[in-house]
């Protein structure tokens, strides 16, 4: 709403936490891990991950990854994303492998008895994330703080309007960490 409007809601119902750039990070890092290593030592290339964005674009599930405040569990697109790229990375999969796999799990097909732990790697890689968020979002708090109104050249109505889209994300990324200990359900 601020770049729409110029303006935020306290509350916004709406409101969601976008994890766009912490997918973006982890296949730019996957990518440099898969560079580094040996090329006899990991079925999956970088190329092969590139494939699997690829197929992720294709299905129209890049980007537009959230968790949202009403339920804290990840969009399915974010879910899509994630057990198409951890699990290939973790199970060392080719890029064909993988994404058969991540196709039957899209369709509702059998899946296999590795589907909980593709859950729980989705669900600790999202809190991960959620955590790191959250001490981001207790930084930019500080930062935008009432003190910080009294600075010259520092517009007081933005800082006010960036401090309560902090205080936002600082609600959803601790809720999703927490939502195991709060709800003893997993955050998926």
């Amino acid at each position: 709403m601020l770049l729409e409007y110029g303006f935020v809601l306290a509350r916004n119902p709406f409101q969601v936490l976008e994890l766009d750039d912490a997918v973006s990070a982890w296949v730019a890092a996957a990518e440099a891990r898969l560079l580094a290593a040996r090329p006899a030592a990991a079925l999956m290339r970088p190329d092969g991950l590139r494939r699997l964005v690829d197929t992720l674009r294709q299905h129209g599930l890049w980007g537009d990854f959230t968790i949202s405040l009403d339920d804290l569990e990840p969009s399915y697109r974010l879910q899509a994303a994630l057990r198409l790229l951890l699990a290939a990375e973790q199970r060392g999969e080719t890029a064909k492998g993988a994404i058969a796999r991540w196709d039957r799990w899209r369709r509702g097909g059998p899946t296999e008895d590795a589907e909980a732990a593709e859950n729980a790697a989705v669900r600790a890689w999202v809190e991960a994330v959620c955590a790191r968020l959250a001490a981001e979002a207790e930084r930019m708090l500080v930062g935008t703080a009432a003190g910080s109104l009294a600075q010259p050249g520092v517009d007081a109505f933005l800082v006010r309007c960036l401090h309560t889209v902090w205080l936002e994300i600082s609600a959803i990324a601790t809720r999703c960490c927490r939502a195991d200990e709060v709800t003893q359900a997993p955050c998926m």
